[in-house]
């Protein structure tokens, strides 16, 4: 092969490189309220309704949990975490009030598995994590099981 062929080889594998090693989602960063939302996360604050939704205005740019499995935003109402296994989930409220005092990503509850959801008896809420579920209801409060 020759030197011409060689160089232009390695141009063509240089210049493509940058382009295989982002995703469409991480090119698509967004700016809120002064902050960075990213990845999957800004997908789910945007299906949310981003600043209209219950969650506002960002406060946090996108950052690695402690444990180093995942990724969070924090925002004026609630979050967003996201992980590999559990993709991106919106916690708030008095559910996202007993998974920060338990340790958040870190207690035994894990990452988020789903968006919150209505009780089936429509009075309260519950959210599914790795490690169980928090059930809220105004007449009980907020409870792992």
């Amino acid at each position: 092969m020759g030197t011409l062929r060689k160089l232009a080889l390695f141009a063509s594998a240089c210049l493509a490189a940058p382009f295989l090693a982002s995703s469409p989602a991480a090119a698509a960063d967004r700016d809120f309220c002064g902050k960075t939302v990213s990845g999957a996360i800004l997908d789910k604050y945007l299906a949310m309704g981003d600043v209209s939704s219950p969650l506002k205005c960002p406060v946090t740019d996108e950052m690695t949990t402690p444990d180093g499995r995942g990724r969070y935003t924090h925002f004026q109402g609630g979050s967003i975490y996201w992980s590999a296994a559990t993709d991106a989930h919106p916690v708030w409220g008095a559910v996202r009030d007993k998974w920060q005092v338990m340790g958040w990503e870190r207690s035994a509850l894990g990452y988020p598995k789903s968006d919150e959801l209505k009780n089936a008896d429509g009075k309260g809420v519950c959210q599914e994590f790795e490690g169980g579920t928090v059930y809220w209801s105004a007449a009980t409060g907020a409870h792992p099981v």
